[in-house]
């Protein structure tokens, strides 16, 4: 995806790579959200997410580096979103104890 922007922004900016530059500068750019599927992938394969966070964290370090060095300065990166709510993970971790469907209750 990072590949495909840097191709389509020079027909985003008006003339030159220093409107690029000056156009990402005054932007706030949504990064993501990367590695939603390195995450769910092993879930449903039964296998640990553990050895793969730091080579995700660091796809998107590179990433922002990028948009970095494209002139980008305003960044929001979010996390992945409450996967927990999605119906594949519903009918995964299915239960038959409805509280566990609401555990607002734990926050408090």
């Amino acid at each position: 995806q990072l590949n495909t922007f840097k191709q389509i922004l020079p027909n985003l900016c008006a003339l030159s790579s220093h409107d690029c530059r000056e156009m990402l500068g005054e932007s706030l750019i949504l990064m993501g959200e990367i590695g939603v599927n390195d995450y769910t992938y092993p879930f449903f394969e039964g296998k640990s997410i553990n050895e793969l966070v730091p080579l995700i964290i660091n796809a998107i370090s590179s990433a922002i580096a990028d948009v970095v060095d494209l002139g980008g300065k305003t960044f929001v990166v979010p996390g992945t979103f409450p996967l927990g709510c999605f119906p594949a993970y519903l009918t995964l971790f299915k239960t038959v104890v409805e509280e566990e469907y609401d555990l607002s209750h734990m926050a408090q």
